[in-house]
């Protein structure tokens, strides 16, 4: 069962209040400078009332037994005395503490700011002393602007924030495409490196090559070749020259025809065990002076390999004779 209730139009639009417990509230004393704006009412009938009501207090503070000044029950009140008192005493010692009175507020700034929200026709609205009474439907009005500001300050807070984590994925993505494209890159200009470095190495073989071939046929060009005409001619070499220049043989009328010898072919040849401890550099290091050999620019003054003194000339003999066998 619902609660009964009743409902009074006030300027703003319809109040509905519930009976439930409506007498237990208008115990609650009324602060003494409501009183006091009622006693100013321009209503005789709402004056009068309160008059009265000021009267009977007013009586009843003289025939009571005990003098003490009127204080109210609720807290509010209290703290409501005790700052007027503190208003008064400031509004007494202003000139002292040197505060400057601002002036009355009239309310016409919240009626400028009222007509550039809403289009406003007489009676609308009317202007009190704290507060502003609006009509319902510029009320509503007002709450349907407000609620669409609202509603575009959050779609703009939603859309900033969604910007900012898009913005920071798209970060992110970023630095992983531009690390893998540095990769790629990378290794494509490694790859392309390393063709040309080894296109480098075989360019700059052929040209060594080259230069190397040219140098060395100018070096042979320079070089002076033996005359082998000029060479010194052994005695018996001599002979032998003479003897093939005269068509006979020398000592041919000593020479006998023998048979030749036969060789007992081995058929089982075996290498010593330490040949390997023999090898032909260190016999040409022993054995000869230059272990180094090339072609001769000059003729020959000394034998080859180490010899002494009187068998130096018959060693020249016989490399000239072998030097010139090859010879028609």
């Amino acid at each position: 069962m619902p609660l009964p209730e009743f409902a009074i139009k006030h300027f703003a639009g319809k109040v509905t209040y519930q009976v439930h417990k409506f007498l237990d509230k208008n115990y609650d004393q009324v602060r003494q400078e409501v009183l006091n704006l009622f006693m100013q009412s321009k209503n005789k009938m709402v004056a009068h009332l309160f008059t009265s009501y000021s009267e009977t207090v007013n009586q009843q503070k003289k025939t009571s037994t005990v003098t003490r000044k009127y204080q109210p029950s609720t807290v509010a009140a209290k703290f409501q005395l005790s700052l007027m008192e503190l208003v008064e005493k400031m509004e007494r010692y202003k000139s002292l503490l040197g505060l400057k009175q601002a002036p009355p507020a009239t309310g016409e700034n919240c009626v400028i700011m009222l007509r550039k929200l809403c289009p406003l026709r007489p009676g609308a609205f009317e202007v009190g002393i704290t507060k502003l009474f609006l009509k319902e439907d510029i009320y509503y009005m007002l709450e349907s602007k407000r609620d669409r500001v609202r509603h575009v300050a959050a779609l703009t807070l939603q859309r900033y924030t969604r910007m900012f984590f898009v913005r920071q994925r798209y970060v992110a993505f970023r630095m992983k495409i531009i690390r893998l494209q540095a990769h790629c890159r990378g290794f494509l200009v490694r790859k392309h490196y390393v063709k040309m470095r080894v296109s480098l190495a075989r360019f700059r073989s052929v040209v060594h090559m080259y230069v190397n071939q040219k140098r060395y046929i100018k070096e042979l060009a320079k070089r002076e070749v033996v005359n082998v005409t000029h060479l010194a001619i052994p005695a018996e070499l001599g002979g032998l020259l003479q003897a093939v220049a005269g068509g006979r043989e020398l000592h041919s009328d000593c020479l006998a025809l023998v048979q030749a010898p036969t060789v007992q072919v081995e058929s089982q040849l075996t290498l010593p065990l330490d040949i390997n401890n023999y090898p032909i550099s260190k016999f040409i290091q022993l054995h000869f002076r230059e272990p180094m050999f090339g072609m001769l620019t000059a003729p020959l003054k000394m034998p080859l390999t180490h010899l002494d003194d009187d068998l130096t000339h018959e060693a020249l003999d016989i490399f000239i004779m072998v030097d010139m066998s090859h010879l028609p």
